[in-house]
């Protein structure tokens, strides 16, 4: 007859496969849960947005004045002043400098802030491709225990009952009852173990929608 002793399929302990008690199971937890946290602090979880078109140009007539028209029949003079002086000109070339600088300066964070959030993005997708793994490790142990139960069932159960008395049989219930609680516990723990993973994503999902959006009220402040 069946002992009845669970047996894990990760690290063949003395317990179902789900276990808490599962030290291969609980250091991948924590594992996850470690990264996930890493990311939050890091600020790395956040989505991407493509990056901002250069703005367009636009002409303006205060950027084209016209010039003074010339005449070519007046007299020149020696000593003559000029419309505009040096010192005017060395202001109009500073001005067009440091306006310059300025543009080169927004293009360049602009640069910087898309590739932050590529890089985001891509922090983003390895997280979720951690959470899947952990989805599938899940799925592996518990399609390990509920082939290891079934198998003790068909191994003591059913040729016990094939050639078993009557009497005999009778005492088979209680057997199979335990083989039913066994198959339900498992279910139960594949079923809470998806809930906690999709509980973990929606959580980086959210912190990663507010961090989005903290970031473009801080572009939209920064462009003002």
């Amino acid at each position: 007859m069946c002992k009845n002793v669970p047996k894990c399929a990760q690290c063949d302990g003395d317990h179902h496969s789900l276990d808490s008690q599962c030290q291969v199971l609980k250091e991948y937890k924590d594992q996850l849960k470690e990264d996930v946290e890493d990311a939050i602090q890091k600020g790395l979880l956040q989505r991407f947005s493509p990056p901002e078109k250069a703005p367009t140009f636009e002409r303006r007539e205060q950027d084209f004045p016209p010039l003074a028209a010339s005449d070519n029949h007046s007299n020149k003079k020696w000593n003559t002043a000029l419309p505009r002086t040096t010192a005017e000109s060395n202001d109009l070339r500073a001005s067009y400098t440091d306006k310059t600088i300025e543009s080169i300066n927004d293009n360049l964070t602009k640069l910087i802030d898309s590739n932050k959030r590529l890089e985001n993005k891509v922090d983003l997708v390895s997280s979720s491709i951690k959470t899947v793994t952990l989805d599938i490790q899940l799925h592996q142990a518990v399609l390990a225990d509920t082939i290891n139960i079934m198998k003790d069932f068909m191994q003591y159960v059913i040729p016990a009952s094939l050639t078993a008395s009557k009497v005999e049989r009778s005492s088979l219930v209680q057997v199979t009852s335990e083989y039913y609680k066994r198959l339900h516990v498992a279910s139960s723990r594949l079923i809470n173990g998806f809930q906690l993973n999709q509980q973990v994503e929606l959580f980086v999902h959210n912190t990663n929608i507010d961090q989005h959006s903290a970031s473009v009220h801080k572009s939209s402040q920064n462009d003002k």
